[in-house]
């Protein structure tokens, strides 16, 4: 990944949870599809990006938006097979009015309908914009270009995989130590032989006050008052 050159590609990082994902109604993974999209596919991309597409006008949302979109054959996706185009569309269709994620939408999911099934497709890469016309996005209705899933899912798959299958975990915390200058400390090491431990291997916490020290400074200083 060139970030100099995002239209080479490779523009894709996978990341392991410390801990579990709590999966709800609101919360839920995507399948991942090993097919490319057809052109015309009907897709939704994800985030939060600026709302408008000029830069001085350019907004953060206050809630996650979706766009719907159509894929489509661009230059970048004919150059890099990596990559994917799609066009927004209010209506999921070639003919719906125009939209496009912008900057802060990056690493987004583009999910794309597949039969009945919502599955990742891509993730938001790059668009194109133009300083002399002040836009950051979008520019002449341009696609938004994003890392095709098909193209990594085996690199995907074998690297969970991999993860999945190691052994490295967290030895128990060893025991506070002793206060120096009111902070104690404690540590754990990684175990194992394949893998990596997630988390810090060190803690710190501030020292507490014994409360016969506290009851000895307050008979030293006694608050008086008239009654």
């Amino acid at each position: 990944w060139n970030p100099e050159r995002p239209d080479h590609g490779n523009d894709i990082a996978l990341l392991r949870l410390a801990w579990p994902a709590q999966i709800s109604e609101t919360v839920r993974p995507l399948c991942l599809n090993p097919s490319r999209p057809k052109y015309g596919a009907t897709c939704v991309a994800t985030g939060w990006g600026y709302t408008d597409t000029r830069v001085t006008g350019r907004q953060e949302p206050t809630k996650l938006h979706q766009i719907p979109m159509v894929v489509e054959s661009c230059h970048w996706s004919e150059q890099t097979p990596s990559l994917l185009c799609a066009k927004g569309s209010h209506n999921g269709t070639k003919e719906g009015e125009y939209g496009t994620t912008c900057v802060g939408d990056s690493g987004g999911p583009l999910a794309c309908l597949d039969g009945d099934t919502w599955s990742l497709s891509g993730l938001v890469s790059f668009g194109m914009g133009n300083a002399a016309t002040k836009q950051v996005c979008g520019y002449k209705n341009t696609p938004s270009v994003f890392t095709g899933i098909d193209h990594h899912y085996e690199w995907i798959t074998t690297t969970i995989q991999k993860e999945l299958n190691s052994d490295a975990h967290w030895s128990h915390w060893s025991d506070w130590s002793e206060c120096q200058e009111n902070v104690s400390t404690r540590s754990r090491h990684c175990k194992g032989s394949k893998g990596i431990c997630l988390g810090d291997d060190s803690e710190e916490r501030f020292c507490e006050i014994e409360v016969s020290e506290f009851a000895q400074a307050v008979c030293k200083h006694p608050v008086t008052g008239d009654s």
